[in-house]
């Protein structure tokens, strides 16, 4: 089932009003709108581009009613759209669809590792199979050459009588040894390539929020580096992942700071197994409730206090 992410902001979000003086349309018809706009988009044009759809299809996936080229012209007005010529996208479409993007690109990672998966297995069983048949060759050769050995000592044991003539016993004839012949086993297939692609496949998670950050990974990186040791440690492309989520749902990494600077580098999410346990805690879990102490609630309060006598003295002068 497709998705997109909605914000809890959408509900009074300026853009939604805008829409409803626009259309002259009540509120909980524009907030539909724009939701169903989503969701039509996520399932009929999952790049967000909708140059192929004329006004009246853009209208009939949003259940539109009215005249299509007044819908199309007041999402644009509301930038709720983009139009750049002959292009109409939908406006922020990667933000909005980000989380549905990642999980197909997980969801084919997966299923090219679990093809990778069985394709080494068949090759193990087929390698052990051989193993078997040879140590059954083998085990074979050992017995025969024992029981040769067993007869030969008899023999040595019940030394045949001399002849008539009186001449020497012949010296029994020496045995050529045997030469056994192994075959060498087909080389196992080396997991680096599927270790490569992993690393490639969090680094594709992290250009979903940084476009413009590493266009083509190199090994030789120290973020590359630190993925790979954080993947020995035992942690999954998942884990990681969600790391990345997680700084960017933490406050301090944001920039609510006393520098006020942002501090989302893969390499510092990355840096040891501590820093991507708590980031991806917080992407599951969300980020700590943030408590107040008893100082700023009383400042909280005489503010709240404040803006309501404002509030009030305004109404009253209107």
């Amino acid at each position: 089932m497709s998705w997109s992410k909605l914000h809890g902001g959408s509900q009074r979000h300026p853009k939604v009003v805008a829409l409803e003086g626009a259309l002259g349309i009540s509120e909980l018809e524009a907030r539909g709108l724009v939701l169903g706009m989503w969701a039509w988009v996520i399932e009929t044009e999952p790049s967000g581009d909708l140059s192929a759809h004329p006004p009246l299809s853009i209208a009939r996936g949003l259940a539109w009613r009215g005249d299509p080229q007044a819908l199309l012209e007041a999402l644009v007005a509301c930038k709720l759209l983009d139009r750049s010529g002959d292009r109409i996208t939908v406006h922020d479409w990667t933000e909005h669809a980000e989380g549905w993007i990642e999980a197909m690109r997980l969801r084919k990672y997966r299923d090219t590792q679990k093809k990778q998966k069985r394709t080494r297995t068949v090759r193990v069983q087929d390698s052990t199979v051989r193993v078997q048949d040879r140590t059954v060759e083998t085990e074979t050769e050992t017995e025969t050459e024992t029981e040769t050995e067993t007869e030969t000592e008899r023999e040595i044991k019940t030394p045949p009588l001399p002849p008539a003539s009186g001449a020497p016993p012949a010296a029994p004839a020496e045995r050529a040894p045997e030469t056994l012949t192994l075959v060498p086993l087909e080389p196992t297939r080396d997991s680096s390539a599927g270790a490569a692609d992993a690393v490639r496949a969090v680094f594709a998670h992290y250009r979903v929020r940084h476009p413009r950050s590493f266009p083509t990974p190199k090994s030789t990186s120290k973020e590359w580096s630190a993925i790979a040791a954080r993947m020995r440690e035992g942690f999954s492309v998942e884990d990681l992942c969600a790391a990345i989520d997680g700084c960017h749902m933490t406050p301090h990494n944001m920039g609510e700071n006393d520098r006020g600077e942002k501090y989302l580098g893969l390499e510092l999410i990355m840096r040891n197994g501590s820093q991507v346990t708590r980031f991806a805690e917080t992407a599951r879990n969300g980020p700590p409730r943030v408590v107040m102490s008893t100082k700023e609630m009383k400042g909280h309060r005489a503010m709240e206090s404040w803006l309501a006598k404002k509030k009030l003295a305004t109404g009253e002068q209107q």
